[in-house]
């Protein structure tokens, strides 16, 4: 995989884990977090209702107190002394203490008086006979709590069929001094809408005031009530909660729920900054990962495809004389003056190791060289005057070679064995090799064993150039037609080496001047060639070395015999 891609890989990476590290951060932590404000909040809510309604229950207690103690309540109950009522219970009473009924019961719990606002319509308002047999049937502790007790006074809710209402009841005593009580006074507000909704606005919150149903009993029954189990908050839906108080009547039981739809402000506002951060957050790493891709790519990226084509180039090529230059002036900067001091160092030493490989080469070519000639004129010396003839013959083979498009170094192994194709004759006597007549059979048949001779002596070589040799020594008097020797091998089952040293050598041989016969001129060979072409040499070697016989003429004048 490239650099680029995995930069490109861990960029993208890190934006996804921290765009999603930053979503569970904000959804699992920092929303929560806000919601349970919002809770806590839509509690605190729940409290201000709670407490306008125990402020409301203060009144009417304290409104009671203000006419139960009091010498001219305490002389109208037991005197039964109607001046009390006409001076302090008219009709303007209610109105500005804003109470709906007053009530007064002995301590056998009998109305002595009563009297309340008239209602507007029937079912709008309870009337004071229902609120009396409510107040007897249901809550009669309310009033016996008061007997015998001096100065005591209580404030609650009651229910009745469709109504809430607020109650606060004193005992009836003189002011100044501690004497049994001989009553009760009863101050009563119905709690309807236009009461509920003044709260409302008070609390700055819209609620409903309900009695208990069957269910919420069993819920109440179910666990203990203290202050955190009378709240419930209820997400409804993504924008409010539903919060539930319970609230007890006048005589302590959980007779009432509170119910609000509060808004979830702050989880909406928490989730909608999550949101925008998300986005914020994850077109911030996008942005980020642009700058840091272009950088990236600029700065290390870029430099090291320059490099690593520059190395590329310098492999292909084999210079390392070649600088790279980088404007970077940082790791990446080091990196390419460091290998450029590396390419120096190689190219000094590239230049000292092959200053040394041609010279062993060159001396090991001279050395194999030297040893060919030596093995190769200890047979020529009993045949030929000088040793041009082995010069000419590598001469002629590498040219010819070259001409049949044979691969230099191929074409330099085949003109060294050239050289040694008579080796074979060393083992020849020298009263036939050097007879000046016309040899016999017997002797003829002789000869012709050097060419057996030279390939038993080459035989088992282990270097290219041994086995070329070999096959030249062995098979250059072979035929084209199969009619040579000594194995009588036929067209391209003759070695190719062997097929043209056998031109050559046919050639150098006619050309030359020897003791048994005088030298050809060129119309003979090239009419000789002619005629053998196809019979005793390679027609195609043959028509190669006609069609420039003269650039071999012209190495036989070179390097002819003294």
């Amino acid at each position: 995989m490239k650099l680029k891609k995995k930069f490109t890989i861990i960029f993208i990476s890190a934006i996804i884990i921290f765009a999603v590290l930053n979503y569970c951060i904000q959804y699992f932590i920092i929303v929560p977090s806000y919601e349970r404000i919002d809770k806590f909040l839509s509690i605190q809510d729940i409290h201000r209702v709670e407490l306008a309604m125990n402020f409301m229950n203060d009144n009417l207690q304290r409104l009671a107190v203000d006419y139960g103690i009091w010498d001219d309540a305490y002389e109208y109950l037991s005197l039964r002394n109607g001046e009390f009522i006409e001076k302090n219970l008219s009709e303007s009473t209610f109105e500005s203490n804003d109470v709906d009924f007053i009530l007064i019961f002995d301590l056998d719990e009998n109305l002595v008086w009563g009297n309340g606002i008239t209602p507007k319509a029937e079912d709008s308002h309870p009337n004071i006979e229902d609120l009396i047999s409510v107040i007897k049937k249901d809550y009669s502790g309310t009033l016996s709590n008061h007997r015998n007790l001096g100065k005591q006074s209580f404030s609650g809710l009651i229910k009745m069929d469709g109504f809430i209402v607020a109650l606060g009841t004193t005992s009836i005593c003189p002011s100044k001094s501690i004497v049994d009580s001989i009553g009760t006074i009863v101050m009563a507000k119905v709690m309807d809408y236009e009461e509920l909704k003044d709260l409302a606005k008070i609390v700055i919150l819209d609620f409903s005031i309900r009695p208990v149903d069957e269910k919420d009993k069993m819920q109440i029954s179910n666990k203990p009530i203290d202050n955190e189990n009378t709240f419930s908050v209820i997400p409804v839906s993504d924008q409010v909660f539903e919060v539930v108080a319970m609230y007890p009547d006048i005589k302590g039981n959980i007779e009432f729920k509170i119910k609000a739809i509060v808004s979830r402000e702050m989880f909406i506002k928490s989730r909608n900054i999550a949101n925008i951060m998300f986005f914020v957050f994850l077109c911030s790493g996008i942005v980020l990962l642009v700058i840091i891709a272009f950088a990236t790519e600029h700065m290390i990226i870029s430099p090291l495809i320059k490099i690593t084509e520059y190395a590329k180039k310098i492999r292909v090529k084999k210079d390392y004389t070649q600088t790279l230059s980088l404007k970077n002036r940082d790791e990446i900067g080091l990196l390419n003056s460091e290998f450029n001091q590396l390419l120096s160092e190689i190219k000094d030493n590239s230049d000292s190791l092959e200053e040394l490989v041609r010279n062993k080469t060159e001396e090991v070519h001279q050395s194999r060289t030297e040893m060919v000639y030596r093995l190769a004129s200890a047979a020529e010396e009993k045949d030929y005057s000088t040793g041009l003839h082995l010069k000419r013959m590598y001469l002629y083979t590498k040219l010819l070679a070259s001409k049949c498009n044979i691969p230099d170094e191929y074409a330099e192994l085949i003109s060294l064995g050239a050289i040694l194709h008579d080796v074979g004759k060393i083992g020849i006597p020298d009263s036939i090799l050097l007879k000046p007549g016309k040899l016999t059979p017997d002797e003829y048949a002789i000869i012709k064993t050097h060419t057996l001779l030279g390939g038993k002596i080459l035989e088992n070589g282990n270097s290219n150039l041994i086995i070329t040799a070999h096959d030249i020594a062995l098979h250059h008097h072979e035929r084209y037609d199969g009619t040579g020797y000594p194995h009588s091998l036929k067209a391209d089952n003759i070695p190719l080496p062997a097929r043209i040293v056998a031109v050559i050598d046919v050639f150098d041989a006619l050309i030359s001047k020897r003791s048994y016969k005088d030298a050809w001129d060129i119309k003979q060979i090239i009419k000789f060639f002619n005629e053998e072409k196809g019979r005793m040499f390679d027609p195609q070697i043959t028509n190669l070395f006609l069609l420039d016989i003269d650039s071999f003429i012209r190495i036989r004048e070179k390097y002819a015999d003294i």
